[in-house]
């Protein structure tokens, strides 16, 4: 196998000529050169994304542009996806790589002090947007975040301010619980 380059003002291009397996076959411009297959190519395809990409002069383009430089002058079968694979391994490019994702804040671990009684702890939610039933319209959520885990549901209206709630809370819970020493909450209207 001989690879040849061409001048450095014209283009750097690399020209292959070689062997006989259809499979493993690049093509240069409009002429075909195949290469012999197994690591001879990946040999090639390294020294030429080496030129292409990792050169101080060609300033790691990304696997896009690499792609796009590539193909300009060679296609070889699924090249994309093995310019990609280069890519993806390039130190340099990871490195440098702009995050496009935002960063999601960690959620926060709500504490509970051990051997809490039942709901001195919980959390209440409205659950909204449900057909009418019996006259009702929306739950009260009520979620022991304590010992128990319990939740107790109660059915409500989403025209329920909060000193309603309190008094659902009252009759229902605080018979039984008492008051809690922490509420959590969305602040659902």
């Amino acid at each position: 196998m001989t690879v040849r380059r061409a001048s450095f003002r014209t283009r750097r291009l690399w020209c292959i000529s070689a062997a006989k397996s259809r499979d493993h076959c690049m093509y240069h411009g409009s002429s075909s050169a195949t290469c012999s297959g197994g690591n001879t190519d990946d040999v090639l395809k390294r020294r030429m994304l080496r030129e292409l990409h990792d050169h101080w002069g060609a300033g790691h383009p990304g696997r896009d542009e690499t792609t796009r430089q590539v193909q300009h002058e060679y296609f070889w079968p699924l090249g994309r996806a093995w310019i990609a694979r280069y890519i993806k391994g390039c130190a340099t490019c990871q490195q440098n790589k702009n995050l496009t994702h935002v960063t999601k804040t960690p959620l926060y671990k709500i504490t509970v002090p051990e051997n809490a009684p039942p709901f001195t702890q919980i959390a209440m939610d409205l659950i909204t947007g449900l057909p009418k039933s019996r006259g009702y319209d929306t739950i009260l959520t009520i979620v022991d975040h304590g010992c128990s885990r319990g939740a107790i549901f109660l059915p409500c209206n989403t025209t329920i301010t909060g000193p309603q709630i309190v008094q659902l809370y009252y009759k229902h819970v605080y018979p039984w619980f008492g008051l809690p020493t922490k509420v959590i909450s969305d602040r659902d209207p």
